[in-house]
């Protein structure tokens, strides 16, 4: 099984598919089945044996899941959702709208493509380096002033930090796989050489990075067809970096002059509940407790440790990769919390632009909220038993064959559009890439194997 971390700008892409009569696969009342979100749920999770090809008959038994999984949850009989689900589906509402944001604010972003155009000369380097991570000015000037004397990079740390352990080390870096925008920007801005020491870079928010060349290769690839591919994927590469540094000007602009003040004896106590969640999956206990305190200010808002719990609960904290991994918990946690407020602030201005009623907002959301009742309500027919992949109980064919018949007035579905569905059988799970809510889509539903459209109307029949 392959697991892919995507990113964000790809699947962005995908999703916001133009809604024209072409790309829709089915209505069921007055909720749209996209092409995405077949292709989603076919490719981005396993599905069953059952339905794992590319025929037209598996492609109708997942629709035909699709179809069901909204009947099932417009059938389920509870109406009320439990708390911790009405939060999982608010964070799911606000990352998806978070994500319209980011599109909606790179499509100001003007580029020229021939800024990057040594890139595409670049590409067939690939480094090894030591490097250095540091926050302080005043530890940066003694670093350059080592630099000036004469001293690689692994003995200024070592005379600085009086540590004689050797430096950490990045291999194998080249224009693909580097994993910051401002270090890629900085390494391949020219050809480097063995014993060069750059720096300091600013990589991230308060951290500059040193590093030091101790390898390089360059590999050439003759083959007509990869160097085309290679030049589209750093066509690719540009775009994305491009339109990332743009919005992270935005995100900046959006929280400029809010500086976060945390309150020490509150982010202590903070600090305390939230290890014990994190490293010994405790619950929090927020009725045996007073967080009525403030734990930040940050411009003229506060927040208390209970505001922040509640936040928590619909936005997960995230904690960073890379370098900040090394930290101690308590520095990772400040980080974390950064995010989480400065994510609260985009909510806003995303809802600012109405984006919190656009039909990929509301979609998101309705396939989490159908997912978890359908769930329910199959458990409530064949009770929380282990399903097979080849089959799906008779039950559940039988009462998925009721509802369609029932709401088959209500029910339409473009069979042409169907027909041209094409679907890869490579079981895949995919990640969301650095964001609160990591799994992409819901698990395909084990819900029927009914691959006749017998009830219904035939959307592609309306057609102009």
């Amino acid at each position: 099984m392959f697991y892919v971390n995507t990113k964000f700008f790809i699947f962005f892409l995908l999703s916001m598919l133009k809604a024209d009569q072409n790309n829709i696969i089915a209505r069921v009342g007055n909720q749209t089945i996209f092409t995405n979100d077949v292709i989603e749920r076919a490719e981005y999770t396993p599905r069953p044996m059952y339905c794992r090809g590319n025929s037209f008959i598996d492609k109708k038994i997942i629709v035909n899941t699709l179809i069901g999984e909204k009947l099932f949850s417009k059938e389920y009989k509870e109406k009320n959702l439990p708390e911790d689900i009405q939060n999982y589906l608010i964070g799911r509402k606000n990352q998806k709208m978070r994500d319209l944001l980011y599109n909606e604010i790179i499509n100001d972003n003007i580029y020229q493509q021939t800024d990057y155009s040594h890139w595409y000369e670049l590409a067939d380097y690939e480094y090894d380096f030591n490097y250095l991570t540091v926050r302080s000015s005043e530890i940066m000037d003694k670093i350059d002033e080592q630099i000036l004397n004469g001293f690689d990079l692994n003995k200024v740390y070592q005379n600085l930090s009086n540590n004689n352990n050797m430096l950490s080390t990045k291999d194998n870096v080249n224009i693909f796989n580097i994993d910051n925008y401002h270090l890629r920007t900085s390494l391949f801005s020219q050809k480097r050489f063995v014993g060069e020491i750059i720096g300091p870079v600013k990589v991230d928010d308060n951290f500059f990075m040193y590093y030091e060349i101790s390898d390089l290769t360059k590999k050439i690839n003759i083959n007509n067809n990869d160097r085309i591919r290679i030049f589209n994927e750093i066509n690719e590469i540009i775009d994305h970096q491009s339109n990332q540094l743009y919005y992270e000007k935005y995100v900046e602009s959006v929280m400029s002059g809010l500086e976060m003040k945390l309150n020490d004896q509150s982010f202590r106590k903070f600090t305390n509940l939230v290890s014990s969640w994190y490293n010994d999956n405790q619950k929090f206990e927020l009725e045996k407790q007073d967080f009525s305190n403030t734990l930040v200010e940050i411009g003229k808002d506060s927040f208390s440790i209970d505001e922040i719990l509640s936040m928590i609960k619909i936005h997960p904290l995230q904690f960073r990769n890379g370098y900040f991994k090394k930290m101690t918990f308590n520095q990772q946690l400040k980080y974390a919390l950064a995010d989480l407020i400065r994510d609260i602030y985009l909510n806003t201005e995303a809802k600012k632009m109405g984006l919190d009623n656009h039909v990929a907002v509301i979609n998101e959301y309705e396939k989490w909220y159908d997912n978890f009742r359908a769930v329910q309500n199959r458990k409530s027919i064949v009770g929380d038993i282990n399903f097979s992949s080849m089959n799906v109980p008779k039950v559940l064919n039988q009462y998925f064959t009721k509802l369609a018949k029932k709401h088959s007035n209500d029910i339409w579905i473009n069979i042409k559009a169907i027909e041209s569905l094409s679907l890869s059988s490579i079981d895949m799970v995919v990640l969301n890439d650095n964001k609160p809510y990591e799994v992409f889509c819901p698990t395909f539903p084990v819900i029927t194997s009914h691959h006749q459209f017998d009830y219904g109307r035939r959307l592609d029949l309306y057609e102009n």
